[in-house]
């Protein structure tokens, strides 16, 4: 990670559950285990990453190679979600922060996919980034909701993007937040 973040680790409760989790800085040595199974399982499912197949060395390239930020349970320490951001492109593109989110599948739809929209919201002005984007399979309800909920517009879809494990080709939406205000020319 590029960036020292002297707020972290952080602890918060889950509104939906009432546990207590810890936000922090992707640490190697307490997080690279429990993020990995989570990673492996998503691409296993097949339903919201471009990958076939994964290995350890394809995990640290693609998802914690760039800054990236969990969430560990409180009681266990135990890695239980995870975001990255990186420019969506070198150079001239590189003030728009692109994010990617996976989640253990036994602490989906208890609203930590919306705390990491927050958080991601919160931390990526302090990392230079002006806006967001995110690409969404049109399969993925859970994620789309969030992100409209979270204030980010629809602005595309290309159509017939990925074939999905078990499905057909799925179309990607694209969806995009501004953080800056004020006259942006």
């Amino acid at each position: 990670m590029d960036k020292e973040f002297d707020s972290l680790p952080e602890t918060i409760v889950l509104p939906k559950t009432g546990q207590t989790v810890i936000f922090d800085v992707y640490r190697p040595d307490k997080d690279f285990q429990d993020l990995y199974e989570i990673w492996w399982e998503v691409i296993d499912k097949g339903q919201s990453y471009l990958q076939y197949t994964t290995n350890e060395q394809e995990f640290q390239e693609v998802f914690v190679s760039k800054s990236c930020f969990v969430f560990r349970l409180m009681d266990n320490n135990k890695t239980i979600g995870a975001f990255h951001l990186k420019p969506s492109a070198p150079g001239r593109a590189s003030h728009t922060g692109c994010y990617e989110r996976i989640v253990h599948k036994d602490y989906r739809n208890i609203g930590l996919g919306g705390l990491m929209l927050d958080m991601i919201h919160k931390f990526a002005p302090l990392m230079g980034y002006e806006a967001l984007i995110a690409y969404v399979f049109a399969t993925n309800g859970a994620s789309i909701a969030s992100n409209l909920k979270k204030g980010l517009v629809q602005i595309g879809r290309i159509p017939r993007s990925s074939k999905l494990k078990n499905l057909d080709y799925v179309d990607t939406i694209i969806f995009h937040k501004t953080l800056i205000t004020g006259d942006i020319n």
